[in-house]
């Protein structure tokens, strides 16, 4: 689940991050997702953190996180209990549970939601 969230953040250094993702599907559910998608979302946003919960009530092969990302000025969360299975040895991602949140439109002078400190204006990991 983390190596899928690291491929989010770092595609924009290596392409091959999106083929990635699609490769951590698990077949029944590889063929909803196309690289196309995966690449424009990814472009879309920028990632800036990610929280695993942990959740007494889940399955072995469940994981709760939060996600949260900027989409331009407005910080959004993607809270999601995933289900994973095991595939050849591996454990691939079926699908999830999301849970909304408000969109939070962020100003200049807010403090950056990554925690660095800064003004959001200013902050170098999160203006693009």
């Amino acid at each position: 689940m983390r190596s899928r969230y690291s491929a989010y953040c770092h595609h924009d250094k290596n392409p091959q991050c999106y083929s990635y993702i699609v490769q951590t599907y698990h077949s029944k559910a590889r063929t909803l997702h196309s690289e196309a998608d995966i690449a424009d979302f990814a472009k879309a946003v920028r990632f800036i953190g990610l929280k695993i919960i942990d959740d007494a009530k889940l399955t072995s092969n469940q994981v709760h996180f939060i996600a949260s990302y900027l989409a331009g000025d407005k910080l959004e969360m993607l809270d999601e209990v995933s289900d994973f299975e095991l595939e050849q040895g591996r454990w691939m991602y079926c699908s999830g549970v999301l849970t909304e949140h408000p969109v939070v439109r962020l100003s200049r002078n807010d403090p950056c939601p990554c925690g660095s400190g800064l003004k959001f204006k200013k902050c170098q990991h999160c203006v693009q």
